[in-house]
């Protein structure tokens, strides 16, 4: 029984994550953040943003390593819509970043350690051009 205990805890190596991400000061209060390992036998992990805040825990979390960030921000329109079945209402929400911090070229890199927990990301709303 002990060794079936000891198996269940095995993260892979992975490691909780949190931090903060902003576009041009003010936090981006719905979103999601993935992380691409540079080295191509890492595991992608991610998660949701909310509020301008993130957190991984270990158990899908990040392995230690370079990785590129790719973030994504659903902005609400202040538009809405209603759904022609239910009737509920909906806000209307687009991306609202620039495309290249969705690419694989994106200008975010982290280095996750095991001693670095929180990892922050200031966003620029002109990083495209």
């Amino acid at each position: 029984m002990l060794m079936f205990c000891a198996s269940c805890t095995k993260n892979d190596g992975r490691q909780s994550a949190s931090g903060q991400v902003t576009i041009d000061g003010q936090p981006i209060e719905k979103g999601s953040i993935m992380f691409l390992p540079l080295d191509s036998g890492s595991i992608k992990t991610g998660g949701p943003i909310v509020n301008g805040k993130y957190d991984i825990l270990t158990e899908k979390g990040p392995v230690s390593g370079k990785h590129r960030v790719l973030c994504f921000w659903e902005k609400d329109t202040g538009k809405t819509y209603v759904d022609k079945d239910s009737g509920d209402v909906y806000p209307v929400r687009k991306e609202g970043l620039p495309k290249i911090y969705q690419s694989e070229k994106s200008p975010l890199e982290v280095e996750f350690s095991r001693k670095v927990k929180t990892y922050d990301f200031q966003l620029k709303s002109d990083a495209d051009k």
